[in-house]
């Protein structure tokens, strides 16, 4: 199942243009890089740069003569808009460094975990959304993500440590579904090596089936000929890198 995360280089509907999505680790950019990435986008789309729920800069309008260049700017490379399938899909709310709710940090744990199962999964995962959230409030959408943290205390030994509670299955989009909470209290040092024993086997397939619906009239999709297969038109593509 594709996931619309606008993370990559994809064709507009206007023709010769382009679009490149920007992976922003767990949302955390400084000032300076920030005033980078706006310079990027007056010098090669029309200077507009649009945020991402997935934690990514979004610079569209830029042409195809342009697209190549810009692919290789030094900030491109900080900010992929290729990164691995766990940075693709991870994202953090701010925590607990500058939020008094939440109950834990988040941004260097996620960090800190990811590259941990990075380095014992590396190239095997499949695509995966990790969503992190200091707090009920859940400011890192972690009840829609394929596996949603949510940060707690927990006693464990007789002392209260960082803990998280763990969720699987959650989606967004136009068929939207609440992840369920299979895991309670897992002390957030003893995570990667409870990650590394869920993620292998999360099937994204099968947890987010959605079953096949009928295109309501007027939408202006049209038939073919050929096959008599209901047609809607083209999904924008990845460019080849």
């Amino acid at each position: 199942m594709c996931i619309r995360d606008s993370i990559g280089i994809f064709r507009q509907k206007q023709r010769g243009m382009n679009y490149v999505g920007l992976k922003v680790l767990v949302g955390r950019v400084k000032a300076a890089d920030l005033r980078s990435i706006a310079a990027l986008a007056v010098r090669y789309g029309n200077g507009e740069v649009r945020l991402s729920p997935a934690q990514a800069f979004v610079i569209p309008h830029i042409s195809d003569r342009l697209v190549g260049e810009l692919a290789e700017e030094p900030l491109v490379k900080q900010f992929a808009y290729n990164p691995s399938a766990l940075y693709k899909g991870l994202v953090s709310c701010v925590g607990s460094d500058y939020c008094n709710l939440a109950v834990i940090e988040t941004k260097s744990r996620a960090v800190e975990t990811a590259r941990v199962l990075e380095r014992k999964l590396g190239d095997t995962l499949k695509p995966i959304t990790l969503h992190w959230s200091g707090c009920p409030a859940g400011c890192g959408n972690h009840p829609v993500a394929d596996i949603g943290l949510l940060g707690k205390k927990a006693k464990v030994g007789g002392k209260v440590v960082d803990a998280v509670d763990v969720f699987v299955g959650g989606r967004s989009g136009p068929d939207p579904k609440l992840a369920t909470k299979i895991m309670e209290d897992v002390p957030c040092d003893r995570l990667p090596a409870v990650l590394e024993m869920i993620m292998p086997y999360h099937t994204r397939e099968k947890m987010h089936r959605v079953r096949g619906k009928a295109v309501p009239k007027g939408t202006g999709a049209s038939k073919s000929t050929a096959s008599g297969n209901e047609t809607t038109g083209l999904t924008p593509q990845p460019l080849p890198a």
